[in-house]
């Protein structure tokens, strides 16, 4: 039957579309699983938008800049996939999530935490809820107000630190952002920080071993993303 959820792909890197579909559209026992629920992708090169933005934002502005961008791009399709004159779908649930983080702890809707909301956006338990791992939404104004973040994180103040810009995006739009039960460093982070980890990248194991039935060999292949 059909999936249980629809995929959606956006990359500032066109040469990560190799990676995407051999590391994860194409996992052997669940690839075709993804494979199948792969509604849109898009790889591109960010290179034009950041020669073009150059005199306007220093580094760590474009950065947050161009995730903001990207997601907006995501939101915009989603958008597009639901509103598509032969396409009935609604989804209970959209996340937004980076590709390039480990995630170790499951996140489990029928949690009561994260009942549906017109104004909450659920995000990673950072400090002051100003986490940018993943946004989950489960309202047509959370999901509309991720198409237009772009328009917002063009006007970033440069005395704002990384981060909170998006918060105070959020809280323009009368939308919460609120922390659940994922914290950073210990539940969830970005792959180049595992091996620094040795908690991270044993308990790692222990999760992926125990629920998708990894090897230690597998998990020993991982080390090859820390550099």
């Amino acid at each position: 039957g059909p999936s249980a959820f629809d995929l959606f792909i956006h990359s500032w890197n066109p040469g990560q579309r190799r990676a995407y579909n051999e590391g994860f559209l194409l996992v052997p026992g669940q690839g075709q699983l993804m494979h199948d629920a792969l509604v849109w992708e898009r790889y591109e090169d960010n290179a034009w938008y950041r020669e073009a933005f150059g005199p306007v934002f220093n580094q760590s502005e474009w950065n947050q800049v161009s995730m903001a961008m990207s997601i907006s791009q995501g939101a915009m399709h989603v958008l597009q996939h639901i509103t598509a004159a032969r396409n009935n779908t609604a989804y209970e649930r959209v996340i937004f999530i980076r590709p390039d983080i480990i995630l170790i702890k499951d996140i489990r809707f029928d949690d009561k935490l994260y009942a549906p909301a017109d104004n909450v956006v659920h995000v990673d338990r950072h400090k002051n809820a100003n986490g940018d791992f993943y946004f989950i939404t489960s309202s047509q104004t959370g999901l509309l107000h991720m198409a237009r973040l772009a328009m917002d994180a063009k006007r970033i103040e440069t005395q704002v630190s990384v981060h909170n810009w998006i918060q105070r995006s959020f809280n323009a739009w009368g939308l919460q952002l609120k922390m659940d039960k994922v914290l950073p460093g210990r539940d969830v982070e970005v792959y180049r920080r595992l091996c620094g980890s040795p908690w991270m990248f044993g308990k790692g194991f222990d999760y992926f071993h125990d629920n998708y039935n990894v090897t230690a060999a597998q998990w020993a292949d991982l080390r090859g993303v820390c550099g």
